[in-house]
């Protein structure tokens, strides 16, 4: 695989934070910011571990669990 240039990655990061800036606000996408115990972030780092995915899959997930056994 070729390495990518400095000038590449920029160029990169600034098309992926062009389209994240468009996604907000286009209404596509939100933004949230989560402050908790470290130990209860060490708990769900360990869990999104086992689950395999990203954070907003995991969430995704938990959201569809408390809904089916609520």
């Amino acid at each position: 695989m070729t390495e990518l240039s400095q000038q590449q990655k920029q160029k990169r990061d600034e098309r992926a934070l062009a389209f994240v800036k468009k996604s907000l606000a286009d209404g596509k996408s939100r933004q949230i910011l989560l402050r908790m115990d470290k130990a209860i972030a060490d708990e769900f780092d360990a869990v999104l571990a086992e689950f395999g995915g990203s954070r907003p899959q995991a969430i995704k997930a938990l959201c569809e669990f408390y809904r089916k056994h609520t």
